[in-house]
């Protein structure tokens, strides 16, 4: 049996030793002050190798902490390997020239594989790349960070919420699910005035739906934010997602009409809040062709599990009903708040997959988890009663989808 060899990691941040939670920048705990110091321990401990991540560096895209590596490429004789912000043959040419005895190219290794062949041509021994894996397979989630400061950036946002029709039927809170509703095609709007937009066409927590827009268009909310000045301001548009429930109808139709709309309007970065479970997997296929295309994005949503099996590049999760991404109810603060929290991470993710939990908690009785679609507090009659709905609503559906979209 070959050795196993443990590299110790050292991740900077601010030219200190620090642990992200959930690669969050803003959650960062500092354990040690001297990166050199940190370094001479483990190699007291009788490690043989040394693994050091520029979390800046990450985040930047370019070198950030290379007083920090230096110091510990001097405290040191064990080889160091180095990632972070590592994108071009320039700094790869540098770094291994300053003592690292090898680089790591990872964002960089999935968009420019040039790159990579490049290196290893140059440098044979001295380059490796970092993938992530998920069930076997490499889990390249794109990443792209801010090319400027949030407050000087466009926002584009997107939604799954219908126009209210009148004609179509009941849409309100705590409407049954209204199929005749649903749209089937990207639409846009102004951003400049307020609309009424809907969430019954969606399997979204109606037994705690309000009658407030805000919850699921947090329009208000970004106002606020630009008059703050913590953004840039509003693209002139905001757009509308179908949930057509086919990957390959969002990925190779809806997603890349997103895109053209938010290169047409100037969108630097965009916000997507999600509704129901299979809103939050379109709007998760969505974002992930949106960062391929070099727009940062963020997911607001309470499906944690079908974000986080999608792989985003930024998600917040709301521990919060269905329908309710953007803040309860006729809480402005909490709104605002919501949406700070999602800014947020355009500042402070440095790497996909990263998840922020809000600390905002429903204020209404505790088991609202277990109301929504809880079978066992159905009888049979009432399971058969819920089935036909269902399957009549699966027809309209199909119906106005083939005729919308032939």
């Amino acid at each position: 049996m070959e050795a196993v060899i443990l590299f110790p990691a050292i991740d900077l941040k601010n030219g200190q030793c620090v642990r992200l939670e959930q690669g969050d920048m803003a959650r960062a705990t500092v354990f040690n002050l001297e990166p050199a110091a940190q370094a001479q321990s483990f190699a007291a401990q009788g490690f043989e190798y040394l693994h050091v991540v520029d979390l800046d560096g990450a985040f930047a895209g370019k070198p950030m902490n290379a007083a920090a590596v230096e110091s510990m490429l001097k405290a040191v004789t064990m080889p160091v390997q180095l990632g972070g912000g590592i994108r071009d043959i320039a700094t790869v040419e540098a770094w291994l020239g300053k003592g690292v005895t090898r680089v790591i190219i990872g964002t960089a290794a999935v968009r420019d594989p040039e790159l990579v062949k490049g290196a290893a041509e140059k440098f044979p021994g001295r380059v490796a790349v970092g993938l992530d894996a998920r069930d076997g397979k490499v889990d390249a989630v794109p990443f792209t960070s801010l090319r400027k400061p949030l407050a000087e950036c466009r926002v584009m946002l997107l939604t799954t919420a219908a126009p209210y029709n009148p004609d179509l039927g009941d849409q309100g809170p705590g409407a049954l699910y209204n199929a005749a509703a649903k749209f089937y095609e990207v639409y846009a709007e102004e951003t400049a005035v307020d609309h009424d937009l809907r969430v019954s066409h969606v399997a979204v927590d109606q037994a705690h739906l309000s009658d407030d827009v805000n919850c699921w268009l947090p329009l208000p909310a970004l106002r606020r934010a630009e008059s703050r000045g913590r953004i840039g301001g509003l693209t002139p548009r905001f757009l509308g997602v179908p949930t057509n429930r086919s990957q390959r109808h969002t990925t190779e139709v809806d997603a890349p009409e997103v895109v053209q709309c938010c290169r047409e309007d100037a969108a630097d970065v965009a916000v997507l809040v999600a509704n129901c479970p299979v809103c939050h997997q379109t709007l998760s296929l969505v974002a992930r062709a949106l960062e391929a295309e070099g727009i940062p994005s963020v997911v607001m949503g309470a499906a944690l599990d079908i974000v986080e099996h999608c792989g985003v590049p930024r998600f917040l999760f709301s521990d919060l009903p269905l329908g309710n991404a953007a803040g309860l109810p006729h809480d402005a603060a909490s709104q605002d708040r919501t949406l700070e929290l999602a800014l947020g991470l355009f500042d402070t993710a440095t790497e996909p997959r990263t998840t922020l939990h809000s600390s905002i908690q429903w204020p209404g009785p505790p088991g609202w988890r277990r109301d929504y679609m809880n079978l066992a507090a159905l009888t049979p009659e009432e399971i058969a009663q819920e089935r036909a709905l269902n399957d009549a609503s699966r027809e309209i559906a199909s119906a106005l989808r083939d005729v919308m979209l032939s």
